[in-house]
């Protein structure tokens, strides 16, 4: 027994007689022990006593015992052998120790970290737990869950969750613990089938609602109808673009959907919104296009023509007025648009009745006269009052004492004033016609006029013309 001294005797008559010692480990013995110390080596010490001075004080070899730890580092988990969940919802998965950590020289306790990787398909709340030596026999709860995607897998599929320790207990940090094998229940489904009323409603085989949603305004159908929507062709992988369908030039970065009844046509446009790969749409050019085909997934596939489609952050948006196959591509140039059709150009004689001959009637001859004769009673009217406007005008030409001829139109502001304050160089003009006599009068010009239109004045020795 490890530190306990104990004291066989022999006696001269059996000196030859074997003994037997019991050898035992302290722990799990004499105190409970959970600590996983390992494999170790001690070793057993002999001394004698004798009055025979042979046998006293003999020096012997010491015999080593090697100790196994029947306490094995580890952690428990329960459910031991795996669990179900469903994506989205959480279940419990509980943690703790096996044995305690070792103490340090110090007798402050070692500690024990536990880090958890789920793979693709699950998620960990939290993402570690920590233990020590005081209270590695705590449980600690674990929440897991699959990932709730918007991607339809078979009914039941695999995640896996990994375990990474820590620790500065030399035994727990050699600590490898296998991965746990969990299997989730899907919750997405191929497809979904509902009645729609005049009232509308909203559609996805995917929950929550992501990946592709329909929406049907009121009075779309009206009548119930029977709607699908499935995905025909799953996703690329993420980052990662499908190769163009024949006849487009859009590397396909969204999943291809089905809606049905293909062919069923709206009241009112109904709206597809379904999600692409921002990643892959940029590396195969980032021009975005609604691809559509009215048949199969063998197309022909053709751009889908107005619905103002719109993309951005990874959403995709387009209305319709008819159910056919659908997917988001992505290339480096846009594609042409379709061929427009010119309409035939209209006839500018269309709707009038036309005449039996080529020759003029007496009515179309006579509303001929007729414009003829109003153009002539136009032009002679203008004739007139243009006539009539030039004799409102009165021309006065004069000379000055050097016998130079002045002449001009009368001023506004001149017309109240006597010829003698205008000057010798002042024309004026007097509003006419003047009947009767008109009187001029100035130190220069003395004249009177009869009846008539005055033309101009000269010099008072000169002659008046009219």
């Amino acid at each position: 027994r490890e530190g306990n001294e104990q004291l066989l005797e022999w006696l001269p008559e059996d000196w030859n007689v074997s003994k037997t010692v019991l050898v035992q480990t302290f722990a799990d013995n004499v105190f409970a022990d959970k600590t996983d110390n390992g494999v170790r080596v001690t070793s057993i010490l002999f001394t004698t006593y004798s009055e025979d001075p042979k046998y006293n004080a003999l020096s012997l070899k010491p015999v080593y015992v090697e100790i196994i730890d029947n306490d094995i580092t580890g952690i428990v988990l329960d459910p031991p052998q795996g669990m179900t969940v469903s994506e989205g919802i959480y279940s419990p998965l509980m943690v703790n120790l096996k044995t305690r950590p070792q103490r340090q020289s110090d007798g402050t306790p070692r500690f024990v970290t536990i880090e958890f990787f789920p793979d693709g398909q699950l998620e960990v709340i939290p993402k570690m737990v920590w233990f020590n030596s005081d209270n590695y026999t705590n449980l600690a709860k674990v929440e897991v869950r699959g990932f709730d995607d918007t991607i339809g897998e078979p009914e039941q599929h695999v995640g896996i969750l990994q375990f990474y320790i820590r620790s500065n207990d030399e035994r727990y940090s050699q600590l490898k613990v296998p991965d746990m094998r969990i299997t989730i229940v899907e919750n997405d489904r191929q497809f979904v089938e509902k009645a729609v009323t005049v009232w509308g409603d909203s559609l996805s085989p995917f929950s929550p609602y992501g990946a592709v949603v329909l929406t049907v305004p009121v009075q779309a159908v009206a009548e119930t109808t029977v709607i699908r929507v499935s995905e025909a062709e799953p996703r690329p992988a993420v980052g990662s673009a499908a190769p163009p369908k024949v006849g487009t030039v859009g590397f396909r970065v969204s999943g291809t959907y089905s809606f049905e009844p293909h062919g069923k046509t709206f009241n009112q446009p109904v709206q597809i919104n379904c999600e692409y790969d921002v990643i892959a749409a940029a590396e195969a050019g980032g021009q975005l296009v609604f691809y559509t085909s009215k048949d199969s997934l063998d197309g022909p596939w053709i751009p889908v023509e107005g619905g103002s489609p719109t993309f951005r952050s990874g959403f995709a948006s387009v209305q319709t007025f008819s159910f056919s196959f659908y997917y988001v591509g992505a290339s480096s140039f846009a594609p042409p648009p379709p061929a427009q059709v010119s309409p035939p150009p209209i006839d500018p004689c269309y709707g009038l009745v036309k005449p039996k001959g080529d020759e003029v009637t007496e009515t179309e001859y006579a509303l001929i006269a007729l414009l003829a004769v109003e153009n002539l009673l136009g032009l002679s009217s203008l004739v007139a009052y243009v006539a009539w406007r030039q004799r409102q005008k009165l021309r006065i030409i004069h000379v000055n004492n050097d016998d130079d001829m002045i002449g001009g139109d009368i001023k506004d502001d001149d017309m109240n004033k006597p010829l003698a304050q205008l000057g010798t160089n002042d024309p004026m003009l007097l509003p006419g016609p003047h009947v009767g006599q008109l009187a001029v009068t100035d130190s220069a010009f003395t004249e009177s006029v009869a009846t008539g239109v005055v033309e101009s004045f000269v010099r008072k020795d000169a002659s008046l013309a009219e």
